[in-house]
């Protein structure tokens, strides 16, 4: 899969150097870059929300960005109701595969129920 989020991060810090964008965020340039080239994929949200400070982006922005780049299939693959190596969010998942979920009596579309799992996935990235 294309590394649509690292991409949007490199083009955030623009012509700052790593060691800049890491000295405004607290983080490593090595795992700055890292996240840029997709070596890392799952950023906490504190790292987002040092990101978007430092990027002068909003924290919103920088999360949506990022559930753009999850790859849906595979977090269905990896934790669907097929899969029993996974207990705690097993349930959670396959309740998120059904067709007739609603909230607030509005029925949640695919897009709805994926942005939920790409939620999931970045609110819970030890689960993998």
């Amino acid at each position: 899969m294309e590394n649509s989020f690292g991409k949007y991060l490199e083009l955030l810090r623009g012509k700052i150097s790593l060691r800049e964008a890491s000295e405004k965020t607290g983080l490593s340039h090595t795992y700055i870059r890292n996240l840029e080239l997709g070596k890392k994929t799952d950023p906490s949200h504190e790292t987002l929300i040092k990101l978007a400070n430092a990027y002068g982006v909003k924290y919103g922005e920088l999360l949506s960005k990022k559930f753009e780049s999850i790859d849906y299939p595979t977090i269905l693959e990896k934790y669907g109701p097929s899969n029993k190596g996974y207990s705690v969010d097993n349930d959670l998942i396959s309740f998120l595969s059904r067709e007739d979920i609603t909230c607030k009596g509005h029925t949640l579309t695919e897009d709805d129920r994926n942005r939920i799992l790409g939620m999931l996935a970045v609110l819970f990235p030890h689960w993998e």
